[in-house]
């Protein structure tokens, strides 16, 4: 869920960069229980989804991969 939402503010709203707040807006508007989100934009990190941007600590950009992973899970 959060790589969707991530990829809803880097590639639908063209809102770069993804950060937790923005995050944790959308769980907010979507009335979702928000998860630990910093740990979880970790995880897609680790796995190659997420690209952190240098210089700007908490910040990232969705990966090729992230796009293709995204891409795949709506098909």
């Amino acid at each position: 869920m959060v790589l969707g939402m991530a990829y809803f503010i880097d590639c639908v709203q063209q809102d770069s960069p993804v950060i937790t707040g923005k995050i944790n807006a959308l769980f907010d508007e979507a009335r979702q229980k928000k998860p630990n989100t910093s740990d979880n934009l970790n995880k897609l990190v680790k796995s190659g989804d997420l690209m952190p941007i240098s210089g700007n600590k908490g910040s990232y950009k969705l990966s090729k991969q992230g796009m293709d992973t995204v891409d795949q899970r709506h098909k």
